[in-house]
C-alpha cells in the first residue's frame, strides 16, 4: 500500500490516479489512516443541508456523506475537511470541497479531539441531476509527512488511500 500511496501523492491526488488502482473499503467498514479512522456510514441526497434551516436553492440539492471519525493521535486533529472526497461521472468531482459539519448543531467541524468519536457529515452542494442510485465513488484520504527543503522542515501531503464504491440512497 505505501507504493500505491506513493505514486498517488507524487501524481497530485484523486483526479490523477486510476481510482482502480486504490484498495476498496466497503461502507460500515472502518478505515485506519495515520491519524483518523474513518467509517462511512451512508450517502445520501437531501434538499436541507444536516444541522440547518434552510432548504436549497431551486434546482439545487446536498451531497451527503455521513461518517464516524475517530482521531487516533494524542494531539488535537486538524485533518478533518480533507479526509473524504467524492466523484459522481460527469457531475461531482474530486476537486469540489466539501463542508464537513456536525449535524446535530450544523457547526462547522475545524478539528477532532483524540479518542472521542464524532458523527458528523461531508456535504456538497449538487444539481437536481443527481438521484437515488447514481453510482458514487467515495476517497478516503490520509496525510502523510513528507520533509520540506524548502522551508527546512516537514510539511504534510494529504493522499487517497482507499475507495468505496457503492450508490447514492445508500446505507450500511
Amino acid at each position: 500500500m505505501v507504493v500505491v500511496v506513493g505514486g498517488i501523492a507524487a501524481l497530485g491526488g484523486f483526479n490523477d490516479v486510476p481510482v482502480t488502482s486504490l484498495p476498496k473499503v466497503q461502507l460500515g467498514e472502518t478505515h485506519h489512516g495515520s491519524e483518523v479512522d474513518t467509517v462511512v456510514t451512508s450517502v445520501y441526497l437531501t434538499t436541507r443541508a444536516p444541522g440547518q434551516t434552510f432548504d436549497a436553492d431551486e434546482g439545487e440539492q446536498y451531497l451527503v456523506v455521513a461518517a464516524t471519525l475517530l482521531n487516533t493521535t494524542k494531539g488535537t486533529g486538524g485533518l478533518t475537511y480533507d479526509l473524504i472526497r467524492v466523484l459522481v461521472d460527469g457531475k461531482v468531482s474530486a476537486n469540489d470541497q466539501a463542508s464537513l459539519v456536525d449535524p446535530r448543531t450544523g457547526n462547522q467541524v475545524g478539528f477532532l479531539q483524540p479518542g472521542i468519536p464524532l458523527n458528523a457529515v461531508f456535504t456538497w452542494k449538487v444539481d437536481d441531476t443527481v438521484k437515488d442510485g447514481d453510482e458514487i465513488i467515495v476517497g478516503l484520504f490520509d496525510r502523510f509527512a513528507v520533509d520540506d527543503p524548502r522551508f527546512g522542515d516537514t510539511a504534510y501531503s494529504t493522499s487517497p488511500t482507499a475507495r468505496i464504491l457503492t450508490t447514492i440512497g445508500t446505507r450500511a
